[in-house]
């Protein structure tokens, strides 16, 4: 593998001139702005944050790829009348990212935003929960009410 070794590299950016050098005999590393500014430090220190800016750069584009097309778009009418249609139609959450090039997360706000989905619940709406709450407190306070009664039976039969 080849190894390119430089002492100085020189670059512009806007109206300055940034000169990067390797000094006392590549112990250091100075960075200069100008002929006024300028900091030395370890080359360890510059290898370091050399590394993690490429690090962060990675990252950065690996994240940007896995993310849709049409992530961090505005919605338009159109497509949120197409999602609507879409979901009511049974589309699933993942069927309907897919097809309009969004976030799983992107598909529900709009959802919940229609009205249309239970983000705690992960469920549409208009469906009901496995175990409705209601029909177990209905339940349980008829059971109430039907021992109450059969105790008071047996209270006024004198204890059968």
């Amino acid at each position: 593998m080849a190894r390119i070794q430089w002492q100085r590299f020189v670059w512009k950016g806007g109206a300055d001139e940034y000169a990067f050098e390797v000094v006392d005999g590549g112990l250091f590393g100075r960075l200069s702005v100008g002929a006024s500014r300028e900091v030395t430090l370890p080359m360890v220190a510059w290898e370091g944050m050399l590394d993690s800016v490429a690090m962060a750069r990675k990252g950065k584009a690996q994240s940007d790829r896995m993310q849709p097309d049409r992530a961090f778009a505005r919605w338009s009418d159109v497509e949120v009348a197409r999602l609507e249609a879409g979901f009511k139609h049974g589309q699933t959450i993942a069927q309907l990212a897919r097809s309009h090039n969004r976030s799983l997360d992107a598909v529900e706000h709009q959802l919940v935003r229609l009205g249309l989905w239970n983000r705690l619940e992960r469920r549409a709406m208009s469906q009901s929960p496995p175990f409705p709450l209601e029909d177990a407190w209905r339940d349980e306070l008829a059971a109430e009410q039907n021992w109450k009664s059969t105790a008071e039976d047996q209270c006024d039969r004198g204890g059968d």
